[in-house]
């Protein structure tokens, strides 16, 4: 999936307007960058969480909070 066409709509329709709106708040939240296995990218934030991001769908990828899935750390990766 391409970054680019993850626009906030998109996102919203993914997750809620909720889980969009936390993401925004935590756009401050610095991320280091790297390259996962299969063409994933790796987003590590420095509050913690680890994010894998792609290359399936969105539904694919994963983060290492406590919530099951499409969590707003997985959005805000995308937003950034």
């Amino acid at each position: 999936m391409n970054l680019a066409d993850l626009t906030p709509q998109v996102l919203t329709e993914l997750t809620n307007v909720g889980t969009v709106r936390r993401a925004a708040k935590d756009l401050d939240v610095a991320i280091a960058w790297s390259d996962g296995p299969g063409g994933a990218l790796i987003a590590d934030a420095a509050d913690g969480t680890r994010c894998t991001l792609g290359p399936g769908p969105f539904d694919d990828w994963e983060c290492s909070c406590p919530a099951m899935f499409r969590c707003r750390h997985l959005v805000r990766a995308v937003l950034v």
